[in-house]
């Protein structure tokens, strides 16, 4: 008779991922790690399509990151020494219980819903051509602080916890939280702050309290001509009163 295999546990609490109370509750639900500051500023890099959508349905659309292209949010490894369970010389119960522990944590990361933002953090400016490039060809960039975001958003019936990603040398699985907040130093230059929705759904829609007090800027692309851009500004100011005096070009000129 063949064996019925177990389903993954599923993550639904913070408790999961608590390691020596790394994270601090800021409301019901709602959890932030405790290396961060409240007046951190964060930036998303978002199309302008989902920017009036956003404005429109006064939400945040999170994504279940099985749905990303790139195959690392997906947990793919080039190690796969960690898939084989045979024994070998010098095989000990706690390797076996590391090996097992690592397949848990990825199977049941993999299924999760996350907003990716970043500090975009650099000396003595504060915009990166370089992210521009990776992030925001055909996009704008929103500005927030870790404050507004924790205080804007309306975690619905889960759980939502908010952490900088830790950059490694290598991406070990070795805890629920690196799985969801590592990864490897090729991508350390996005500087990414996560906040994941801890839910299976495919996406999920977080409604936001106060556009205004949520929405610190906008800025818009490098790539565009500025009559572009002062189009796109105007169309922008139509959609309400809550960006008037927000909305900004780019220091860098690339048209």
């Amino acid at each position: 008779m063949k064996q019925k295999t177990s389903t993954p546990d599923l993550i639904t609490s913070v408790k999961d991922l608590e390691q020596d109370n790394q994270y601090i509750q800021y409301k019901n639900k709602v959890f932030y790690h405790k290396s961060l500051n409240l007046s951190d500023k964060v930036y998303r890099y978002i199309a302008l399509q989902h920017l009036v959508e956003m404005l429109q349905r006064k939400s945040i659309y999170v994504a279940n990151r099985k749905t990303f292209t790139d195959k690392h949010e997906q947990l793919w490894t080039e190690d796969i020494q960690w898939l084989f369970t045979f024994t070998e010389a010098g095989y000990t119960k706690k390797i076996k219980t590391r090996q097992e522990n690592t397949i848990k944590y990825r199977e049941t990361t993999k299924n999760v819903c996350i907003s990716c933002w970043t500090f975009d953090k650099h000396k003595d400016v504060n915009e990166s051509l370089v992210l521009w490039n990776h992030f925001g060809l055909d996009k704008c960039r929103i500005e927030t602080t870790i404050q507004s975001l924790l205080d804007n958003i309306d975690p619905l019936d889960y759980e939502v916890v908010i952490s900088p990603i830790q950059y490694n040398k290598e991406h070990y699985c070795g805890t629920f939280q690196d799985c969801l907040f590592s990864k490897t130093l090729q991508y350390q230059d996005e500087q990414e702050v996560r906040m994941c929705v801890l839910t299976t759904e495919n996406y999920i829609n977080l409604p936001i309290h106060n556009l205004d007090a949520f929405i610190h800027k906008i800025r818009l692309p490098p790539f565009n001509p500025q009559l572009l851009n002062e189009w796109i500004k105007t169309g922008l100011l139509a959609q309400g009163s809550t960006l008037i005096g927000k909305i900004e070009f780019s220091h860098i000129a690339e048209y």
